[in-house]
C-alpha cells in the first residue's frame, strides 16, 4: 500500500495537524448501571447513548466497576469480558464501525495493535474476582500517533451513539455469589483532537486543520466485527468463507471453541498433519501448522505477552510494538489486505473429532477508505465535517 504521506513541516510550511491541536479527555460523560439477572439489561438508551461531540474522536474509554457485590461464586467462560453480551458503537446514519461482544473488545485490546500494553488484565486497579469485577477497556479509532483514523466529531445534531447490552447472570457465573450479585456500573469517557485554529498565534504561521489524510479529502475508519460459523458434527475437512470483505484487512482473530462454548487448543483439535489454510481469490495466504501461525503472532509481541489458548491472529497491519518506527509514515499499513466486495477470503481446516459441533468465531479489524473530496454530503460523516465547532474547542 502506498504510504500516507506525511504533512509538511517546518517554517515553509505550514504546522502540522498533530503540533497544531490539543490532546484532550472527557471521562464519565455517559454512565449506567446494571445488576445481571435472568435476562439481559439494554443500557445506554435515549440520550444516554450519544457520544459528546468533540472535533476529532481518538478513543473511547469504558470502565465497569462493581459495588455491593459479597461471597465467593465461580465465573463462566471469558469473565470478566463476558460482562458485556453486545457492545455496538454507531455512526450517524446507523451504520455500525464496531459491532462485537466483550470478549471481541478485549481481544481487540490485547491483540488489536494500538497500545504499547493492551491486555486489560495488566492495568492497574483490573479486579477478575466474581463478587467484585473491575475492567477498562479502550475502543480505538486512531490507529497512528499522527491521528490517522480519527473520527471527525462536530455534529451534535447527529451524534454518534453506542448500544450496550448488560448479560445476565448465567452468563456470567456459572455459580452466583454466595451472598449478593454485584451492581455494575459502567462509564464511558473519550479521548480526542483538539480542532486546531487555521494560523498560529504565536508566529501567524497556518495551521493543518485536520489529521491525514482527512486534510486531503480521504477519511479513513478502522472497523471491528465478529462473525461466527459452526463447524461440522465429528470435525474433518471443512471451508469457510468469510462474508466481511470490500475493506483494507488489517488482522483476522480466530478464536475456536467446542460444543460447550469453551476455547480450544488448536494444536490438539486439528489433524494431525494438517495445516490451517487461508486463501485470498483462491490464492493461497498461510498453509501453517498452527503451532508455526501462534509462534508468529507471539514473536510479534513483547515477551511478557501471554498466549490465550483457541486463538489465531492473522496479522495483515503491524504489531505496535514492533510498528512504531514506521507508524507515523504509513499509519502500519504497507502489508494490509486490500479487498473488494467480490474477494474470497477462504478459511480451510481438517478439525479433530474435538472441534465437532463447535464454533469459530471470527473477529475482523479492517479499514473502510472514503473520498470526499468534490461529494462532501455522499459521505456518511459530512454533517461532522460541515458542522460548527462548538465555543472553546479550537486550538490557536
Amino acid at each position: 500500500m502506498t504510504a500516507i504521506a506525511p504533512q509538511s513541516t517546518g517554517a515553509r510550511g505550514p504546522i502540522p495537524f498533530w503540533a497544531a491541536a490539543h490532546e484532550v479527555v472527557f471521562d464519565a460523560f455517559t454512565s449506567d448501571t446494571w445488576t445481571p439477572g435472568a435476562a439481559t439489561k439494554n443500557m445506554f438508551q435515549g440520550g444516554l447513548s450519544q457520544i459528546k461531540p468533540y472535533p476529532f474522536l481518538k478513543y473511547l474509554w469504558i470502565k465497569i466497576t462493581s459495588s455491593g457485590g459479597g461471597g465467593t461464586g465461580n465465573v463462566a467462560t471469558d469473565y470478566p469480558g463476558s460482562l458485556i453480551q453486545l457492545f455496538r458503537f454507531q455512526d450517524p446514519n446507523g451504520h455500525a464501525i464496531i459491532d462485537t461482544d466483550g470478549q471481541g473488545l478485549w481481544w481487540l485490546n490485547k491483540y488489536g495493535s494500538h497500545a504499547w500494553l493492551g491486555d486489560p488484565a495488566k492495568l492497574p486497579n483490573f479486579s477478575s474476582t466474581a463478587a467484585s469485577p473491575q475492567v477498562s477497556f479502550y475502543v480505538p479509532f486512531q490507529f497512528s500517533t499522527l491521528g490517522v483514523g480519527s473520527l471527525p466529531n462536530m455534529d451534535a445534531s447527529g451524534p454518534y451513539r453506542i448500544f450496550f447490552t448488560g448479560n445476565t447472570s448465567a452468563g456470567i457465573y456459572s455459580t452466583n455469589p454466595a451472598t449478593t450479585i454485584p451492581l455494575l456500573t459502567a462509564n464511558v469517557g473519550l479521548e480526542a483532537w483538539s480542532l486546531p485554529g487555521p494560523m498560529s498565534r504565536v508566529n501567524g504561521q497556518p495551521q493543518v486543520q485536520a489529521p491525514p489524510p482527512l486534510d486531503r479529502g480521504v477519511v479513513l475508519v478502522r472497523e471491528f466485527t465478529k462473525q461466527q460459523f459452526s463447524i461440522q458434527s465429528g470435525g474433518g475437512l471443512q471451508t469457510i468463507r468469510l462474508t466481511r470483505v470490500g475493506n483494507i484487512l488489517m488482522k483476522l482473530i480466530l478464536v475456536l471453541r467446542n460444543s460447550s462454548s469453551a476455547r480450544i487448543d488448536w494444536i490438539a483439535n486439528i489433524a494431525s498433519g494438517s495445516t490451517v489454510q487461508i486463501a485470498f481469490d483462491t490464492n493461497p495466504l498461510r498453509q501453517i501448522d498452527p503451532q508455526h501461525q501462534i509462534e508468529m503472532m507471539m514473536r510479534r509481541r513483547s515477551s511478557g505477552f501471554s498466549y490465550d489458548t483457541g486463538l489465531l491472529v492473522i496479522d495483515f497491519d503491524t504489531p505496535h510494538e514492533s510498528g512504531l518506527q514506521t507508524d507515523a509514515f504509513d499509519a502500519n499499513m504497507d502489508q494490509a489486505l486490500q479487498t473488494a466486495q467480490s474477494s474470497s477470503i477462504e478459511i480451510t481446516c481438517n478439525y479433530a473429532a474435538g472441534a465437532g459441533s463447535g464454533t469459530l468465531e471470527v473477529y475482523t479489524l479492517d479499514v473502510t477508505a472514503t473520498t470526499v473530496t468534490g461529494q462532501p454530503y455522499s459521505f456518511a460523516y459530512a454533517g461532522q465535517l460541515l458542522a460548527p465547532v462548538p465555543p472553546g474547542q479550537i486550538r490557536s
